[in-house]
C-alpha cells in the first residue's frame, strides 16, 4: 500500500502541578513617618493619644512591649483594628484570636493528614512529592491516544464529506493520527505540513446485501474491502504507540474528545465496544457492533495482527457486513465486548439528535450540508457557516 500522510505527535504535554502560594513575608519595621501616617497623624494630640490607648486595650499590651510600633487605623465606624509584625488581614481582636485558634487546629490536621498519607504511600510502595501543607498537586489528566481511519469511495459524496472534515479538522482528523483508505490515490487537501493523500488499496466493487439466510446485513457486503484495509493498517505499524483504533464511516459526525471519556477506563485491556442493543437474540447473541463508529483497543487489534487475521478470514464471512465480521472476529480471538449505548445516535438502532451532548457520534449524514449542520448543532453553534 502506498501511504502519504502527516504523522502527528500523539500526546500533549502533561499539565504542570499547581504551586502553593508562598507564606506572607515579614513586614519591615515602619519608620517614624510611617508610624505617624498609620496612626492618623494629626495636630490633635489628644485624639492620637486616644488611638494609642485604644490600641493598647485592643491588643492587650503597650507599645513598649512590641517588637515594632503598633500600627492602628480608625475605620469609618471609628472601630479600632490592630496589626502585628506580619501583614495580616485587618481583623478585630476577637477575630484575630479566633483566626489563631483555627490556624492551630488546621495545622494539626494537616500534619496528621500528611503523616497518614505518607504512611499509606509507603505501604503501597509509592513515592510522594513533598509540598506545602496548603498546596496539592493537580490531578494529572488521563491522556488517550487514537489512531482513526475511514474507507472512502473516491469521486462522490463520501470524498466531499472527507474533504469537509479535513478542512474543519474534525472527525478522524481530530485524532492523534489518521488514514483515509481508498481504491484510488486521491489528494484530499492541505495539512499543516503538507498534503493529505489516501492510502491506496485496490479492491473489487461490492453490492448491497439483503438480510436473510446467509446474508447478515442490509448494508454493503464490504467485508473484503475492510479485510484488506485492516491488514494494511496492521502491517504499516502506524497503530503502534496508540491506545485505541477507531474506524468511522465518512457520513458519521463524531468527536474524539467525547470518546476519550468513554474508553479511558479500559486502556490496556483487549476490548471492543458494541454500540447497539437491538436483536440481542440473533447471532452473535448480545449487544451488536454497528459500523458507523467501531472502537477497539490496541490490545484487541494486536490479537488480530499476531496471527488472528488468518483465523478470522477462515470463517465463512461471505454475506457478512464488515462490522459483523469484526465482532465475530473479536469473539473468536477472545477480546471482551464492553457495551456502550451512548456511543452513537443512529436511526438504525438508538436515535438521538445532534444536540445530544451525551453522544459521541451521530449517523448518517450523507451530504456536506447535512453533515455540517449536525456538526454545528453538536458544538452549540448552529448558525455557523457549513464551510464547504
Amino acid at each position: 500500500a502506498q501511504a502519504r500522510h502527516p504523522h502527528r505527535s500523539g500526546r500533549s504535554a502533561l499539565a504542570r502541578p499547581l504551586v502553593g502560594r508562598r507564606p506572607p513575608m515579614m513586614a519591615p519595621s515602619p519608620s517614624a513617618a510611617d508610624s505617624e501616617r498609620l496612626l492618623g497623624a494629626s495636630e490633635d494630640v489628644e485624639e492620637r493619644g486616644t488611638l494609642e490607648a485604644n490600641a493598647e486595650a485592643c491588643c492587650g499590651r503597650g507599645e513598649d512591649e512590641l517588637e515594632m510600633p503598633v500600627r492602628a487605623r480608625m475605620t469609618r465606624s471609628r472601630r479600632m483594628l490592630c496589626f502585628g509584625p506580619l501583614e495580616m488581614p485587618r481583623l478585630g481582636c476577637a477575630g484575630l484570636l479566633l483566626a489563631g485558634a483555627l490556624m492551630a487546629v488546621a495545622g494539626t490536621v494537616a500534619v496528621l493528614a500528611s503523616w497518614q498519607h505518607g504512611r499509606a504511600a509507603s505501604m503501597r510502595g509509592g513515592h510522594e512529592v513533598s509540598l506545602h501543607a496548603y498546596a496539592r498537586a493537580a490531578p494529572q489528566p488521563v491522556l488517550v491516544s487514537f489512531f482513526c481511519f475511514c474507507v472512502m469511495k473516491p469521486g462522490g459524496p463520501e470524498q466531499e464529506l472527507v474533504e469537509l472534515q479535513l478542512k474543519r479538522r474534525a472527525g478522524i482528523f481530530k485524532c492523534n493520527d489518521f488514514a483515509v483508505i481508498s481504491s484510488e490515490l486521491v489528494n484530499l487537501g492541505f495539512w499543516d505540513d503538507g498534503n493529505v493523500t489516501t492510502w491506496y488499496n485496490p479492491v473489487p466493487q461490492v453490492g448491497m446485501g439483503t438480510l436473510g439466510g446467509a446474508v447478515t446485513t442490509n448494508s454493503f457486503l464490504n467485508t473484503q474491502i475492510f479485510i484488506v484495509a485492516w491488514n494494511t493498517l496492521v502491517s504499516s505499524k502506524q497503530l503502534d504507540g496508540h491506545d485505541f483504533v477507531v474506524k468511522a464511516d465518512p457520513d458519521c459526525v463524531w468527536f474524539p474528545d467525547r470518546l476519550a471519556t468513554h474508553v479511558k477506563a479500559y486502556m490496556g485491556e483487549a476490548v471492543y465496544f458494541p454500540n447497539c442493543n437491538l436483536f440481542q437474540d440473533s447471532p452473535p447473541q448480545g449487544p451488536k457492533l454497528y459500523g458507523a463508529l467501531e472502537v477497539f483497543s490496541k490490545q484487541a487489534i494486536d490479537l488480530y495482527g499476531n496471527g488472528g487475521s488468518a483465523r478470522c478470514q477462515a470463517m465463512d464471512w461471505h454475506g457478512w457486513g464488515e462490522d459483523y465480521y469484526m465482532q465475530m472476529c473479536m469473539l473468536l480471538l477472545g477480546a471482551r465486548g464492553q457495551p456502550d449505548y451512548l456511543l452513537v445516535g443512529d436511526q438504525r438502532c438508538i436515535p438521538a439528535g445532534c444536540e445530544d451532548w451525551t453522544r459521541v457520534a451521530f449517523h448518517d449524514y450523507k451530504d456536506p450540508t447535512a453533515w455540517g449542520t449536525c456538526f454545528n448543532v453538536a458544538i452549540g453553534k448552529p448558525d455557523d457557516p457549513i464551510d464547504r
